[in-house]
């Protein structure tokens, strides 16, 4: 789900997990990613 751009940006920004993704504050993620840190956030958070 995560394309090769993007996995480098979560990592610099702290996000090596899923369980980091899930509790990273989603606006922040919405400012950094804009529609799609949404999209990876509630993806993280689905069955939690």
């Amino acid at each position: 789900m995560l394309g090769r751009k993007t996995v480098p940006k979560l990592e610099h920004i702290g996000i090596k997990t899923i369980g980091d993704l899930a509790k990273y504050d989603k606006r922040e993620l919405i400012k950094k990613f804009g529609k799609y840190g949404n999209m990876i956030w509630e993806y993280a958070n689905r069955n939690r």
